[in-house]
C-alpha cells in the first residue's frame, strides 16, 4: 500500500517529492522494496521538474516576444501551454498507473529510470553485504 502511495503521490509535483522524502525516512531500515518504490518514484518526479525548466524559459520568452510581437507571444505562449497541458496529463496518468500496479502486487518500473534505479540499488545491497 505505501509503495502505491509513493507513486500516487508523486503525481503532485514538488508535495509528492515531500511525501516521498518522508515515506523513505520512514521506511528506510524496514523494507527494501518499498525503499525501491520510493526511489523510483523520487527520480521520475526529479526528471519531471526537470523538464519543466526549458517550459519555464520559453514562457519567458514568450513573456519578452509579447512586448516585442503580440501576434508571436501569444502564439510561443499558447504552443507552450499546451505541450505543458499534455506533458503534465501523461505524467499524471503514468504515476496513476504505477500506483495502481505496484497496489495490486504486479512489479512496476518507470521506462528507462526503473531498471536504472533497481540495478543501482543492487550494486548498493551487494556492497553492503
Amino acid at each position: 500500500m505505501f509503495g502505491a502511495l509513493a507513486h500516487l503521490s508523486t503525481a503532485i509535483p514538488i508535495w509528492g517529492l515531500v511525501i516521498n522524502i518522508g515515506l523513505w525516512v520512514y521506511f528506510k531500515e524496514r523494507s527494501r522494496e518499498l525503499l525501491f518504490h520510493i526511489q523510483q518514484a523520487m527520480v521520475f518526479q526529479g526528471v519531471l521538474l526537470a523538464i519543466l525548466i526549458p517550459w519555464v524559459i520559453l514562457q519567458i520568452v514568450g513573456n519578452i516576444l509579447s512586448s516585442l510581437s503580440e501576434r508571436l507571444g501569444s502564439v510561443l505562449l499558447d504552443l507552450n501551454g499546451f505541450m505543458l497541458s499534455v506533458l503534465l496529463a501523461v505524467y499524471v496518468a503514468y504515476c496513476l498507473w504505477g500506483a495502481l500496479m505496484t497496489y495490486v502486487g504486479r512489479p512496476f518500473y518507470y521506462a528507462v529510470l526503473g531498471r536504472r534505479v533497481f540495478e543501482g540499488a543492487l550494486r548498493k545491497t551487494s556492497v553492503e553485504e
